[in-house]
């Protein structure tokens, strides 16, 4: 007798269309490391981040630091504004992570219906939030706002470069200090 069966109500797993998203968002945004020389480490277990990105200089010589990488992929993501912002929502427990996150965190979304992805330097911009608003008070959720001029292209993986390279200097000046 054979092991599987061919009759019609026989179920199997599903390729789901939120997983082929989720790979074409992946995609799309390792391209763009790729052309700029740099590494991708994928996480294999997700606690907040899903990768991150490790920088060379001109020599080809590695640099301290990573870049740490959330990725989201929507269908349809939600756009605010005349279409100029696209709002995201994110678990308030990431939120909390990435404020201590010494590293730079990059949240990118992308939009599968555009192919195209968008990105905001997460730190940032919960450092800009006014003074008045705290966010640990939300209740499970936090929106995130991301211009779509932020697009993900080579140019904003070099900004990521920038951003941890600033991280580095900023820490070695703590270190310098208290030495």
């Amino acid at each position: 007798m054979p092991i599987v069966s061919n009759k019609r109500n026989y179920k199997r797993k599903r390729r789901i269309n939120a997983h082929v998203i989720e790979d074409m968002s992946v995609n799309h945004f390792e391209r763009f490391v790729f052309k700029k020389k740099y590494i991708v480490d994928c996480s294999l277990h997700d606690y907040g981040y899903d990768m991150s990105i490790e920088t060379f200089n001109r020599k080809g010589e590695y640099e301290p630091g990573q870049i740490k990488v959330q990725m989201k992929a929507k269908k349809r993501p939600s756009y605010i504004k005349s279409k100029t912002i696209l709002s995201f929502s994110c678990d308030r427990r990431d939120l909390n992570l990435w404020l201590i996150e010494p590293n730079p965190v990059i949240l990118v979304v992308y939009d599968a219906k555009k192919e195209k992805s968008f990105w905001v330097y997460v730190q940032n911009y919960l450092r800009a939030i006014p003074k008045g608003y705290n966010h640990k008070k939300t209740k499970g959720t936090f929106n995130i706002h991301i211009p779509i001029k932020n697009k993900v292209n080579e140019k904003a993986i070099e900004k990521f470069r920038g951003f941890k390279t600033k991280n580095l200097n900023q820490a070695k000046k703590v270190i310098t200090y208290e030495a």
